[in-house]
């Protein structure tokens, strides 16, 4: 097999189901190897549309992969085109990707990392292993190989540079409450933004709210009923390019316990998150619990009642958003991508 240290692959999957947060932090990697002169291809099972237009407008070539996600079928089909590419690395990113999948394309002829968020008790098979949650722990990989590298911590968060480079605005104790952005993920398939509008409907005060829908968005006609009967007081936007500039317009957030936390703490942001998946109840009430954001609970077909509480523990108390805008703007320094591409490039 020729290898190309300019070639790298990624296998990563999105849906209505599974959301975009894998490929999105995917692509931020990515997006810092062609930085580095790297060419990166993309493996993964077709997409729905709309997610295949807003990952084609990143300009990264790509192959389908036509197999059952993780089977060994797609394990095979994997190894061939990264052998046919000539890649020196191969990353991979998703929670089905398990001790099977990851022993078929773990060879001696490239670099494999694993991308795992969820600390998973299983044997890891991997050059480099990567978990830049804030709860990552090297105890939750005793079983891996012995030459298998940890990244762990935010100090290796993938956060997009769109980000990185925006300077946003101080927040300020005086300032009053009137802006609330709701962001709940790129599928929300259990229609969480609906109980969020509902709630707002109901608050005494007339806030202005931007509901952003991603690019599966299941609900989309329904949300936009909503909004619509309330004229002026909310505005629907599918999935709008200007995130950063909506983060820094906005006095609170409140979002699920997926990435899109991280990109509004880079912001400042005081945040009321909510989960809705299995996988968010690591992230949302740890966070909670540091005092990094409210975290109002689970949802389970209706709003937590301490949503209520939280929003307007917020509304009524200027010197407690400014508090946590402070404390959140220090966690993450953006580099992330930078040194999970450094650690990449040296070898392994």
């Amino acid at each position: 097999m020729n290898i190309n240290d300019n070639v790298f692959a990624v296998r990563v999957d999105a849906g209505e189901r599974i959301g975009i947060g894998h490929l999105m932090r995917c692509l931020t990697i990515a997006r810092r190897l062609r930085q580095c002169g790297k060419q990166v291809h993309f493996l993964l099972t077709p997409l729905p549309r709309q997610i295949e237009k807003l990952f084609q407008s990143y300009q990264f070539a790509y192959k389908y992969i036509h197999a059952d996600a993780a089977s060994l079928d797609d394990a095979a089909q994997t190894l061939s085109i990264v052998k046919e590419l000539g890649a020196s690395w191969l990353i991979v990113d998703g929670y089905p990707f398990g001790t099977e999948y990851q022993k078929r394309v773990y060879t001696d002829f490239f670099g494999l990392m694993l991308i795992d968020a969820l600390g998973s008790p299983q044997h890891n098979y991997a050059h480099i292993l990567l978990n830049p949650n804030i709860y990552a722990r090297e105890e939750y990989y005793t079983a891996r190989e012995p030459r298998t590298k940890l990244l762990l911590g935010l100090e290796y968060l993938p956060i997009r540079p769109e980000f990185t480079s925006y300077t946003p605005r101080q927040r300020l104790a005086s300032q009053p409450l009137r802006n609330v952005l709701v962001s709940l993920g790129g599928s929300d398939p259990d229609n969480v933004t609906g109980a969020v509008i509902q709630f707002f409907m109901g608050f005494p005060a007339p806030l202005h709210c931007k509901i952003v829908l991603g690019p599966a968005s299941q609900h989309v006609k329904m949300l936009e009923k909503m909004a619509d009967s309330h004229t002026g007081r909310f505005e629907v936007l599918h999935s709008p390019d200007d995130i950063p500039g909506l983060m820094d317009w906005s006095d609170v957030a409140v979002l699920a316990g997926g990435s899109t936390v991280w990109e509004a703490f880079t912001m400042g942001v005081p945040c009321i998150l909510l989960s809705y998946a299995d996988n968010q109840l690591r992230v949302a009430p740890r966070l909670g619990e540091l005092e990094y954001a409210l975290y109002s609970g689970h949802f389970n077909g209706r709003l937590p009642t301490k949503f209520d509480d939280d929003m307007n523990a917020f509304f009524h108390n200027g010197d407690l958003r400014a508090s946590f805008s402070a404390r959140v703007k220090k966690l993450i320094d953006g580099q992330g991508s930078v040194r999970i591409v450094t650690e990449m490039l040296a070898g392994y």
